[in-house]
């Protein structure tokens, strides 16, 4: 038998609009965790599709252990402290002035001028032992290793060019005031080449401050995209320099970086015959190179080359009157415990030393994630270093087995973001490309 319907009494109505009301106090919170995560995944979908890398998916396996004693990176002085994005590092020399100095010798030229005021000052040059690197504003610059101070050689690029409201060392500016990435003394120690991801491959003559572009394009391309470091041969002299990505330019070098694709490239160049020619390729990411001479002393043997993304180093066997110029088939070393951004062969010491970013399991996860590395490729540098920062880590190697003598690791992160490495004596010259700090920091490894 069906219910008699009866209407709602006003109590009952009351009890109605309390539930409803109870109900509605919990749907806010509901509705915004839904709509958070369905914001996310738009937002992921968005950064995907704008995306303008296409990653490679490989798997990186397990780093080595490192079985020897770490040591600690401490640094002990900042030189050039006001320059930003110091990038290629060489030593040599150049002729510094110096005012109201009483001695010379066959090396000093000496300048006598009168001022206004009839005060003689006596202005002397002399060949002073330097520290060559370039920097973030497009100018290769000299710094005094006794005094600190800084002087500008040359801009390899052509500031000129640009409006007045506007300043190099900015992403915008950088293919126009030009990028220096690699410095290396020529074979008689009196000029450097110096090679910039825009402008090409420069002889530069610190002296007369004078540049001469040797190489612009190859192949018929519109210049180079990605240049990143440079070699010369003690023996031969020809110059091996390195193009990272022929897709991705300087400014974007996280793309490069992180779609991990095989398009790098060793380039050689012969000043005596004047040509250019690329004598190996499908690299992935090189970032450095350095030449390991024979056993002998007296000869080049082969070309290492630093592959960061996998974690590993190349090798290049040079042509000899036994044999030809060619890649080895199989890698110098694997699954390096870093990320290698340089590589510095040492022919006193026979050590091959090897810097980068010490390497963090999570992120070694994203190498069989490729679309997930698209995302990563749009963080900033910035928040990537403070959500996840990594350890400045220099390695010593056995520069003909590879075996690991040595390792420096920055435990304090000072160094987070250290790209170039270069080793002088009892001394290592650290650097940040992407000027995650300024100046060059001066570390002693004994």
């Amino acid at each position: 038998m069906a219910k008699k319907y009866t209407d709602p009494t006003l109590q009952d109505k009351r009890k109605a609009r309390r539930a409803f009301a109870d109900q509605r106090k919990g749907t806010p919170w509901a509705s915004l965790f839904f709509v958070s995560i369905f914001v996310v995944i738009v937002c992921i979908f968005i950064a995907m599709q704008s995306s303008k890398i296409e990653p490679v998916t490989f798997k990186m396996s397990a780093p080595k252990p490192i079985k020897v004693a770490i040591k600690p990176l401490k640094v002990t002085s900042i030189i050039g402290d006001d320059q930003a994005g110091p990038s290629g590092l060489t030593f040599g020399q150049a002729r510094l002035k110096q005012v109201q100095a009483e001695e010379t010798d066959e090396d000093t030229t000496t300048t006598t001028t009168t001022t206004d005021d009839d005060e003689v000052v006596i202005e002397e040059e002399e060949m002073r032992d330097v520290l060559f690197s370039s920097v973030a504003n497009g100018s290769v610059v000299q710094i005094d290793l006794a005094t600190g101070e800084v002087e500008e050689v040359l801009a390899t690029g052509n500031p000129s060019r640009l409006r007045k409201d506007y300043s190099c060392g900015t992403y915008y500016t950088e293919s126009v005031c030009g990028r220096p990435t690699g410095i290396s003394m020529d074979q008689d120690g009196l000029r450097m080449y110096v090679i910039d991801s825009y402008e090409g491959l420069l002889l530069v003559d610190p002296i007369d401050k004078k540049k001469e572009v040797l190489i612009y394009e190859i192949e018929k391309q519109e210049g180079f995209h990605y240049l990143t470091d440079l070699v010369v041969s003690r023996h031969t002299g020809r110059v091996y320099f390195l193009e990272a990505s022929v897709t991705h330019r300087r400014r974007d070098y996280r793309r490069a970086h992180y779609e991990a694709a095989s398009t790098g490239r060793l380039i050689m160049y012969d000043p005596e015959m004047a040509t250019i020619e690329v004598i190996a390729g499908k690299l992935v990411c090189p970032t450095s190179l350095t030449i390991v001479e024979g056993r002998d002393g007296e000869s080049d043997d082969y070309i290492l080359i630093t592959e960061g993304p996998r974690a590993r180093i190349r090798q290049y066997f040079l042509p000899t009157k036994t044999r030809e110029g060619t890649m080895s088939k199989s890698t110098f070393v694997s699954n390096l415990p870093v990320l290698p951004w340089s590589i510095q062969y040492d022919p006193t010491t026979d050590a091959l030393w090897v810097g980068g970013d010490l390497r963090r399991e999570e992120l070694d996860r994203f190498s069989r994630w490729a679309q997930a590395r698209k995302v990563l490729s749009l963080v900033p540098t910035w928040l990537s270093d403070f959500v996840m920062p990594k350890k400045a880590t220099l390695m010593r190697l056995d520069a003909h087995k590879g075996n690991t003598r040595e390792v420096f690791v920055d435990e304090d992160g000072v160094l987070t973001g250290a790209m170039k490495f270069h080793v002088q004596g009892d001394d290592v010259y650290i650097a940040s490309e992407r000027g995650a700090f300024y100046g060059i920091a001066k570390v002693p490894l004994k």
